[in-house]
């Protein structure tokens, strides 16, 4: 299969010949593969980076696997390796037209794979002169992806004595199918179709999971608002207090000047004024006292929230779980409502044997 892959590529180019794989155990032992004939061929450059268990150098055909927008890269993007600079980062030229240089952090965290094989979800797309796609675990769904990324051609490759579908259904006693026949069978068979078998059982813990749910949702209720959230409102408060506290300062210093100079006759009067301001000004010292330690504890992550938040972080993550499982679920069984049987025709072709490797084409 890596040999016809580099047939491909010799006529073709490196951006018009694909390999497809179902699991990534196969996609990385094919991209292995690949890159050994890129580097006896010759293609690749001397220098080399190798981060996250994989080695890249220039002609290196690469895939990005996470968004990186402040360079204006997007998951799945393809191209090929230009060159590697001075600060050991990869500058790739994409398929799209445009040239990216990645951050080594971004090449570091596992976010740039070998792009020689893509799995049947990141071919979704693509379109080249030929594919060569491996047949394990191929699936309706999955087939009609992978067996029409090639303009061209598009080739089948079979592994004899394993079926294509899930090898714990092909039981020892059931009799042997070839691998044309496994194909033949699990190319009209649908994973939607599949699936629905497994959600029979679902209903068991599905009430397990709907309390669990309702649970957090009424723990939720008794949550502290966000004093995070209210940050800049408490700072114009503290403002607002604090010019409020200056000013009735300013004030009680005066009076409390007035009194010290007032006549016997008006110093009852003053004096009981003098308390009063006094004591609001320590009750405004108090509340702006208060809205400060608020925001000093919601810098620091320590206001009501967050502390509730950390005491009832088990509980909460289980009911996160209970709704990703629900929402999968139905997601799934929606899915398996939908599924139709496939109008798959898969003709008899000529078999060429090469060891226990089987090679149909389609044309």
């Amino acid at each position: 299969m890596v040999v016809d892959w580099w047939s491909d590529v010799t006529e073709h180019g490196i951006d018009q010949a694909l390999m497809v794989a179902v699991r990534n155990v196969d996609r990385n032992d094919l991209n292995t593969l690949a890159r050994g004939i890129m580097r006896a061929s010759g293609r690749l450059g001397d220098d080399e980076v190798t981060a996250h268990g994989r080695t890249f150098a220039a002609g290196d055909r690469v895939m990005v696997l996470q968004n990186l927008k402040a360079r204006g890269v997007d998951n799945g993007d393809v191209g090929t390796v230009a060159a590697i600079d001075e600060n050991r980062r990869l500058v790739v030229e994409l398929d799209r037209g445009q040239t990216k240089t990645l951050p080594v952090s971004y090449t570091a965290a596992g976010h740039v794979d070998h792009a020689y094989c893509a799995t049947v979800y990141k071919a979704q797309g693509a379109t080249v002169e030929t594919t060569r796609v491996l047949g394990t675990a191929l699936a309706q769904e999955s087939g009609y992806v992978a067996l029409s990324r090639g303009k061209g051609a598009n080739h089948l490759y079979l592994v004899e004595g394993q079926g294509i579908g899930d090898p714990e259904l092909d039981l020892p006693s059931q009799p042997a199918r070839s691998a044309y026949q496994a194909a033949s069978r699990s190319l009209r068979a649908s994973q939607a179709k599949s699936l629905a078998l497994d959600t029979a059982a679902w209903g068991e813990d599905a009430a397990k999971l709907r309390a669990e749910l309702a649970s957090t949702a009424a723990l939720l209720r008794e949550r502290p608002a966000s004093d995070t959230a209210r940050l800049p409102g408490l700072r114009l408060e503290v403002a607002r207090r604090e010019a409020s506290v200056a000013d009735a300062r300013l004030r009680l210093e005066s009076n409390r000047a007035r009194l010290d100079q007032a006549k016997r006759k008006d110093r009852p009067q003053l004096s009981a004024l003098v308390d009063r301001q006094t004591g609001e000004l320590a009750r405004m010292q108090g509340t702006l006292a208060e809205v400060q330690s608020t925001i000093t504890s919601a810098e620091r992550g320590l206001s009501p929230r967050e502390t509730w938040e950390r005491s009832h972080g088990e509980d909460l993550e289980s009911g996160v779980r209970a709704g990703r499982e629900l929402s999968w679920r139905g997601r799934a069984e929606r899915k398996a409502q939908q599924a139709v049987e496939p109008a798959v025709e898969i003709k008899e072709l000529a078999i060429e044997r090469d060891g226990p490797v089987l090679e149909r084409s389609y044309g």
